[in-house]
């Protein structure tokens, strides 16, 4: 249905690097909200047909978002306080959003 190999998609991307740059700039004609509709649709229907424990790649290689409802889980399940926790793995942008603070995630293990 979708192609999720990497390795198709990497090979698939430079072979139309014209066409996606082509489209890229395209987007700017797009009004910002029906485009983030757009895209979330596209995620939605894309990110069901992989397997995220198959490659681990977004992991080794984007930075990983923590929502505020996360926090909590995750310093429990480091046996840590949240302020712990906070000081040890995440940073924290001006705008108050959360991330991991290093790339590759420090808790990926066997891909997961």
């Amino acid at each position: 249905m979708y192609q999720t190999s990497l390795d198709v998609i990497s090979v698939v991307a430079k072979e139309k690097a014209d066409e996606n740059d082509h489209f890229l700039r395209s987007l700017r004609s797009y009004d910002n909200e029906a485009l983030d509709v757009m895209a979330h649709e596209v995620n939605r229907l894309v990110s069901a047909c992989i397997d995220c424990t198959a490659c681990g790649n977004c992991c080794k290689t984007l930075v990983i978002n923590v929502a505020g409802e996360e926090m909590a889980p995750l310093a429990a399940h480091l046996r840590l306080t949240i302020e712990a926790t906070k000081e040890k793995y995440i940073e924290e942008s001006q705008q108050g959003n959360c991330f991991i603070n290093t790339i590759p995630c420090h808790f990926l293990a066997d891909n997961t």
